[in-house]
């Protein structure tokens, strides 16, 4: 089994984490906001896939081999990274 799932709903997570990120980075919402929410917008279907797949994604996790783990651990770590770049930005 492969780990396509996983990843997109990682994908996902980032997304959405990016924009909360540098939407909460000033600690109130205005209209300063608007670009990271239609940055958001415009990501929708990646955002509408992960979402789709995350019971697949469940599935996929228990089958996992050492290579997958270690893909889906560095995808992870790109998912908090990005995170914390858009909030220190």
């Amino acid at each position: 089994m492969d780990i396509k799932e996983s990843l997109e709903l990682l994908e996902g997570v980032k997304l959405v984490g990016v924009a909360v990120a540098k939407i909460a980075k000033d600690g109130k919402l205005d209209l300063s906001d608007a670009a990271a929410v239609v940055e958001l917008v415009k990501e929708a279907d990646k955002l509408i896939e992960a979402v789709k797949g995350a019971e697949e994604s469940l599935k996929e996790l228990k089958d996992i081999d050492q290579v997958e783990l270690l893909a889906l651990g560095t995808a992870a770590y790109g998912v908090v990274k990005a995170i914390l770049d858009a909030k220190k930005a």
